[in-house]
């Protein structure tokens, strides 16, 4: 456990009895996800909330770390169709979410809350088994 500059939930290893990644008080880990509720929960980042967001984007890129955003209970359809109470535009909503993919390394991934902690696990042993694999090819 630890406190994380950016992002909700990140994972470390230790390999004989030395960690692999950051282990300072504030974790900077390589890879973050980032995890929203529901549609209602991110169009307030991508609106109200957009600066605090941004920041917290930005501290990730700046420190070349992959954030996945997990957003439970969402489509692009229910975007497309405004299945949500934000006032938020549908258009809006999907090019601020398209740009921040291509300009922060984020991969949206849209789930079920029955499938979020499945999917954390999942995607961080990924990315740890990938730091690995590729350790010894530098």
């Amino acid at each position: 456990r630890g406190t994380l500059n950016y992002g909700d939930y990140a994972a470390n290893v230790d390999i004989d009895g030395k960690p692999l990644l950051d282990t300072a008080e504030t974790m900077r880990p390589g890879c973050v996800i980032e995890r929203k509720m529901g549609l209602d929960e991110l169009a307030a980042c991508l609106g109200r909330e957009r600066a605090r967001f941004v920041r917290e984007l930005e501290r990730a890129k700046a420190e070349k770390a992959k954030v996945y955003l997990l957003v439970e209970d969402a489509t692009w359809e229910k975007i497309i169709s405004h299945n949500y109470r934000s006032k938020l535009h549908p258009n809006a909503f999907i090019s601020s979410l398209v740009a921040f993919q291509a300009r922060y390394n984020l991969t949206v991934v849209f789930c079920s809350q029955l499938t979020t902690g499945r999917l954390i696990r999942e995607i961080l042993y990924r990315e740890i088994k990938e730091v690995l694999e590729n350790a010894g090819k530098q």
